[in-house]
């Protein structure tokens, strides 16, 4: 239940962001000379946990072959998982070419493929930007300020919500309420999300 923006609209805009997850760009590939067909590529990283962590590519002409090992939803046996990526290439206004991933899921030109399971581009992935995260939380809280003074009380969060104004509908009443209070737990969480805190239930 709830108005209009009260739910879905949150849970769109509350997505994963591009930082939290394992990428390869093929720009640094580039850069270092990578992209000669026979070559191998390892690109590393360390988890949350510690754990080392790799994943290797061999280049061909117009692709590269990601190999890597995974477990569905962490459990379960690791499993080997072969991926190819078609490369694409476009000129460069001062000359030469840009190399390009084409993205398995949409078929984009990208600089940067992010695994989550699967290797695609942040748009198949839904995800954002870290910096989209603090925007996201600004914008809440100042919905949720701005319904506090429509209902003629103080901005401050810290204050109790305003009581109902005489002359408005009970029903208008709970539905600002529900949504400034949406916009309250929802600004805090996404604060949270860009601080590295965990946030009680």
């Amino acid at each position: 239940m709830g108005g209009s923006g009260s739910g879905s609209w949150y849970r769109w805009n509350s997505r994963d962001t591009v930082e939290e997850c394992r990428s390869i760009d093929i720009r640094e590939w580039k850069r270092k000379g990578l992209l000669t067909p026979g070559s191998r590529i390892t690109t590393t990283w360390t988890s949350w946990n510690g754990d080392k962590n790799s994943i290797g590519a061999w280049v061909e002409d117009q692709r590269v072959v990601l190999h890597y090992r995974q477990r569905r939803s962490g459990e379960g046996e690791w499993q080997n998982v072969e991926t190819p990526i078609h490369l694409d290439w476009t000129d460069c206004h001062l000359g030469g070419k840009r190399v390009w991933f084409l993205c398995p899921g949409c078929k984009r030109r990208v600089a940067k493929l992010l695994q989550r399971g699967e290797f695609r581009c942040r748009h198949c992935h839904n995800l954002a930007y870290e910096s989209t995260r603090e925007h996201l939380a600004s914008r809440l809280t100042t919905k949720a300020q701005n319904i506090r003074r429509q209902l003629g009380g103080s901005a401050s969060l810290m204050e109790p919500f305003p009581e109902r104004p005489k002359g408005m509908w009970q029903r208008k009443y709970d539905v600002l309420r529900q949504q400034a209070e949406i916009c309250e737990s929802s600004g805090m969480m996404e604060m949270s999300k860009r601080l590295g805190m965990n946030v009680g239930s």
